[in-house]
C-alpha cells in the first residue's frame, strides 16, 4: 500500500512538471520560428520532488509541414538534440502510424515501447501526449504498442484535463532492456526483452553475456559467432570498449548482411544503456578497423533504422539501399524500411529514404547535403531522376554518388536502367558517365551480388 501511495505522489509531481515547464519561455529562437512545436522529453537529472524538473521541451520548426503528423512525430521519436534531455522511451521506439479521428490523435508505436511499465510508462505517455496536444483540434491522445499490453491495457488514453489523475500502476522494481538479435534473413534486428533489477555497473556485462548465449525465443538468429568470449569490458567517457576473443573473427558469419547484423546487434544492445553513447570493438587486445566490408574506424552508435521488422502490412516497403562503407570503392547492401506513398513511384520512395539517411557507422552516400528531388518519371523502362544543382557539389565523388542512386533504384526490380539529370544543366555539360542511362553493374557491388 505504501508503494502505491508513493507512486500516486510521484505521478502527481510528474504531471505538475508537465504543466509548469510547458508554460515557460526559455528559448529566444521560438519567436523566430514560423511553426514551432515543443517536443517534450525527460530531464536527465530528475528531481521528482521539485516541480518542473521531470519534463522539459526543445523546439522543432514544422514550417511547411504543420499538418504532416507522421513527419513531425518521426522527428520527435528520433529523440532530443538538446543537452540535458533524454527520450523517455526505448531508443528503438518508432512510429508505426498516426491518424486523427475527430478530436482524438491515435498513436501506434513499435513493440519496443511495450517494454515500459509503471512510472516510466506514465512519463513517456505524458511526454508524447503533451507533444501531440499542440496539433490543431487534438483534445485526446491514445497510445498503443504493436502486440504489447501497456501495464495490462491495450491502449493508454490521456487528455490535458486528466493527466494529473492518471495512475498507470505501481512503480516497477525492475527495468526493461532489449537484446538485439537478427531475423532469420539477416535483414533487421529484432528485440528480445529482458526484465532486470541490476545496478548500472552490472548491466553492461550481463547484457553482453546474454547476447553471446543467443536468443531464447523462436524466429531469431544468433548474431555473435559461436565460442566468442568477452576478454574485457570497460566504459570511458561514454564509450564502451569491448575486447572479444579470436573466435569473433575465426567464426564470423559468411555473408555481409549477417556480419552487419553481428556488429549492430552488439552496438544497439550496449548503447541502449544510460551512460553508453558508442561502442568500440577489439579482438585479442587489437582494435578492429573493419568486419567484412563494414568500416569500424569510428565508434559505433545506436542505429534505429536497423531495427525491424518491416511493416509491410502498414504500407512499409522492405527495400535495399546501396551505400559505400568508409573509404571503400564498392557498394554494400543495407536493408531499409521505406514508407510507401500511393502518389509516388517506387523509385522516388527509395530515393527519399536515401537522401534522408545520415552518415552513420561508416556508411556513406556521397550525395551532397541539400540535394533535392526535382522530378522522377519513366521513359519506357528507364527511370529518369532530375536532381537539384546541389548534386554537382559532389565534385570528385559524383560518380560514386551516381552509383549509389542507380543501384538503389534498380535494386527494387522495377526498372531496367536509371538516368540522372540536373535541373537547369544541359546533358552535354554533365560528366560522361551521366550522359547515358546506367544499368545494373555487379562490379560496383561488394561480392558482386545481384539485386
Amino acid at each position: 500500500m505504501a508503494g502505491r501511495i508513493m507512486n500516486r505522489i510521484v505521478v502527481f509531481l510528474l504531471m505538475l512538471s508537465v504543466f509548469f515547464v510547458g508554460g515557460c519561455v526559455r528559448n529566444p529562437a521560438e519567436s523566430d520560428m514560423e511553426a514551432p512545436i515543443r517536443f517534450y522529453y525527460k530531464v536527465t537529472d530528475e528531481g521528482y520532488g521539485t516541480v518542473g524538473r521531470a519534463i522539459d521541451f526543445e523546439l522543432y520548426d514544422a514550417e511547411g509541414h504543420e499538418d504532416d503528423f507522421d513527419r513531425i512525430l518521426d522527428a520527435y521519436f528520433l529523440g532530443p538534440q538538446q543537452e540535458g534531455l533524454v527520450a523517455p522511451f526505448p531508443k528503438a521506439t518508432n512510429l508505426r502510424v498516426a491518424w486523427l479521428d475527430g478530436e482524438t490523435m491515435h498513436i501506434d508505436l513499435s513493440d519496443s515501447f511495450g517494454a515500459l511499465s509503471g512510472i516510466d510508462l506514465t512519463l513517456a505517455c505524458s511526454c508524447i501526449t503533451m507533444t501531440c496536444l499542440q496539433f490543431p483540434g487534438v483534445e485526446t491522445v491514445t497510445i498503443r504498442s504493436l502486440g504489447k499490453l501497456l501495464d495490462g491495457k491495450d491502449t493508454i488514453t490521456m487528455r490535458a484535463d486528466s493527466l494529473i489523475l492518471d495512475d498507470l500502476g505501481p512503480v516497477s522494481t525492475t527495468s526493461s532492456y532489449q537484446l538485439y538479435f537478427s531475423d532469420t534473413d539477416n535483414r533487421y534486428l529484432i528485440a528480445e526483452e529482458l526484465q532486470l533489477d541490476l545496478s548500472q555497473e552490472e548491466l553492461p556485462r550481463y547484457l553482453l553475456d546474454c547476447l553471446l548465449q543467443g536468443p531464447q525465443g523462436s524466429g531469431l538468429a544468433q548474431t555473435v559467432p559461436l565460442n566468442t568470449v568477452v576478454r574485457e569490458l570497460g566504459i570511458t567517457d561514454g564509450v564502451c570498449n569491448v575486447d572479444l576473443s579470436a573466435e569473433f573473427l575465426r567464426n564470423s558469419p559468411k555473408t555481409e548482411l549477417a556480419r552487419r547484423m553481428t556488429i549492430l546487434s552488439l552496438t544497439n544492445t550496449m548503447t541502449q544503456l544510460e551512460g553508453i553513447d558508442s561502442l568500440v570493438l577489439y579482438v585479442d587486445g587489437k582494435r578492429l578497423s573493419s568486419y567484412g566490408s563494414m568500416d569500424l574506424t569510428a565508434p559505433l552508435t545506436f542505429e534505429a533504422a536497423a531495427v525491424g521488422p518491416a511493416r509491410t502490412g502498414l504500407n512499409e516497403l522492405d527495400a535495399d539501399l546501396y551505400l559505400y562503407t568508409g573509404e571503400g570503392e564498392l557498394l554494400s547492401r543495407i536493408p531499409t524500411r521505406v514508407r510507401q506513398s500511393a502518389d509516388k513511384l517506387v523509385a522516388q520512395q527509395v530515393l527519399d529514404a536515401l537522401l534522408s539517411r545520415e552518415e552513420q557507422n561508416g556508411y556513406r552516400t556521397y550525395i551532397p547535403v541539400g540535394t533535392g528531388i526535382v522530378d522522377v518519371y519513366l521513359e519506357r523502362k528507364t527511370c529518369v531522376v532530375v536532381l537539384s544543382p546541389e548534386f554537382l557539389d559532389a565534385d570528385q565523388s559524383m560518380e560514386k554518388a551516381t552509383r549509389v542512386i542507380c543501384a538503389t533504384i534498380m535494386a527494387t526490380g522495377e526498372y531496367k536502367a536509371v538516368r540522372i539529370q540536373i535541373e537547369g544543366i544541359p546533358d552535354e555539360l554533365l560528366p560522361e558517365f551521366m550522359s547515358q542511362p546506367m544499368v545494373w553493374d555487379s562490379s560496383w557491388i561488394y561480392g558482386g551480388e545481384l539485386p
